[in-house]
């Protein structure tokens, strides 16, 4: 079996533009997502972001696909944890096998 790996993992925690989501949405995300990597004996997987991007920060214009991205973190962009951490947090907890 080759093994497999995510690389660049993430579900948005807001709705932008036509994708709908939600913070419970991410954090439901992040369990599923592990539960099926699980069933395929994953042998790593990497969240996008740690943090929320602040766009506000940033020099504008941005990139219009830049928001696409923006709330992909585990955090808000003041590193508030958000239900997501909670979920990777438990995946972080479990025995390697």
């Amino acid at each position: 079996m080759i093994p497999a790996f995510v690389a660049e993992g993430g579900w948005t925690s807001a709705s932008v533009g036509t994708v709908v989501s939600s913070a419970d949405a991410q954090a439901r995300y992040i369990s599923r997502h592990a539960d099926l990597l699980d069933s395929i004996s994953a042998v790593a997987l990497l969240q996008l972001l740690y943090a929320d991007v602040d766009l506000a920060s940033l020099p504008q214009p941005v990139p219009a696909n830049l928001p696409l991205f923006a709330d992909l973190g585990l955090t808000d962009s003041t590193f508030a944890a958000k239900p997501a951490l909670a979920a990777w947090d438990a995946l972080h907890a479990r025995l390697l096998r």
